[in-house]
């Protein structure tokens, strides 16, 4: 089994450079013969900041975010957005 990291730019960078697991009309194929598609899209942090109701103030940070899990030994589709964390803020189960 191999995991595929990728933050792209925006979605449609993403649709483009993972055609084959999106659908113009269907949308995102999340799961298929041999793989799993996990669509994170943006991600956000906590900021030190509150509101002024208290509540934490979120970050939007860069890019558009994909998990790809595959269990074969098809190539990377996206290896120039691929990314290494040092944390997963998500993993697969």
């Amino acid at each position: 089994m191999t995991d595929y990291l990728y933050k792209f730019p925006d979605e449609q960078t993403a649709q483009t450079a993972l055609a084959d697991y999106y659908d113009a009309e269907a949308g995102w194929k999340t799961g298929g013969e041999g793989y799993a598609l996990d669509v994170v899209g943006i991600l956000t942090e906590q900021t030190e900041q509150l509101d002024e109701e208290g509540q934490p103030i979120f970050a939007v940070l860069d890019g558009w975010h994909v998990n790809l899990r595959v269990s074969d030994d098809r190539p990377d589709p996206a290896a120039e957005y691929a990314v290494t964390p040092t944390t997963q803020r998500r993993v697969w189960l």
